[in-house]
């Protein structure tokens, strides 16, 4: 048990415990849920919760946000005030994220997730809509667009995750990843504490920027909400295996793209976003100079400036 804890801190990057317990619910939704805070409750047991500016306006354009891995809806409250007089803003917690409760056996596949976002539109009453996604949010973004073209009027893709990565480190961490998520060590991680791997996320996230003591306690906190851990996992076994970008199947997305990159983005190459920008047709590209991962954490007036041009342009 000792060896196969220290290989185990090897493989997660430092010293862990492998034995803390689950929040309560209740208690954080008190200390982290917002005003516009709601629940959708799924078919396949997903409590889905999201962020609605404007639940009851029909005639604004909607803006779905799709945040990524090991964040939550927090990271566009920036843009809340800077987007929402002009549209219906709603952004989405995925599952094992935020104050979304999923069953642990949630498989956090791609294709899981397109289908759980396809099934909260439908419920929502939402038949065309512009999708921002960021990070993994943009890879289901893309997806989703590919998916059901029909329903995407715009897509914005920030920091978009999608291609084949081939740094040696990035291949490192996906085996990684791999072997955290395998069954052997389910039961031994099903308690871990998230908090060095979520502080050490947002760090490169936001760098060059630090993120904030709040930020990082409430991903703390909400990373170990029942079910959370295992559906991290989940995501974790499969990641090596989800869909990649196919320029043959981007090429077909004729609709308006925005692509937003940071160019001191340091867990995305910059030369993804230009890969994006050859595959759409219709595709405009911006290079943010000093900008890391989460831009609209950290240069949030660039950014909405840049979502609301992508939103009014040919309208």
């Amino acid at each position: 048990m000792h060896d196969l804890s220290r290989q185990l801190r090897r493989m997660l990057g430092g010293a862990i415990r492998l034995k803390v317990p689950d929040l309560q619910l209740e208690q954080i939704e008190r200390d982290w849920r917002y005003p516009e805070s709601h629940h959708l409750a799924l078919a396949n047991g997903i409590r889905l919760h999201y962020r609605d500016s404007h639940p009851r306006d029909r005639r604004r354009p909607v803006l779905i946000l799709l945040h990524g891995m090991l964040v939550d809806s927090e990271v566009w409250s920036p843009l809340w005030s800077r987007l929402a007089e002009h549209y219906r803003l709603v952004a989405i917690d995925l599952p094992g994220h935020g104050l979304t409760m999923a069953p642990a056996s949630f498989p956090a596949t791609i294709e899981a997730q397109v289908s759980t976002l396809h099934a909260a539109l439908g419920q929502l009453g939402i038949e065309r809509c512009s999708l921002a996604g960021s990070s993994m949010g943009g890879l289901l973004a893309w997806s989703l667009a590919l998916a059901a073209p029909e329903r995407i009027e715009r897509l914005i893709l920030i920091g978009a995750a999608g291609w084949a990565d081939e740094r040696s480190e990035t291949r490192r961490i996906e085996r990684r990843m791999q072997l955290l998520g395998a069954a052997p060590l389910r039961p031994l991680l099903r308690y871990f504490d998230p908090a060095g791997i979520v502080t050490a996320s947002l760090q490169e996230s936001l760098a060059p920027h630090e993120p904030s003591a709040a930020l990082i306690e409430r991903h703390h906190q909400l990373a170990r909400l029942p079910g959370h851990r295992d559906i991290l996992l989940n995501l974790a076994r499969h990641w090596r295996s989800r869909p990649l970008a196919d320029p043959r199947k981007l090429q077909h997305l004729s609709l308006p793209v925005l692509i937003i990159a940071g160019d001191n983005d340091a867990l995305i190459p910059l030369e993804h976003a230009h890969r994006f920008h050859r595959a759409m047709p219709n595709a405009r590209l911006v290079v943010l100079a000093g900008s890391g991962h989460l831009p609209m954490l950290t240069m949030p007036d660039r950014v909405a400036a840049e979502i609301d041009d992508c939103l009014q342009r040919d309208r």
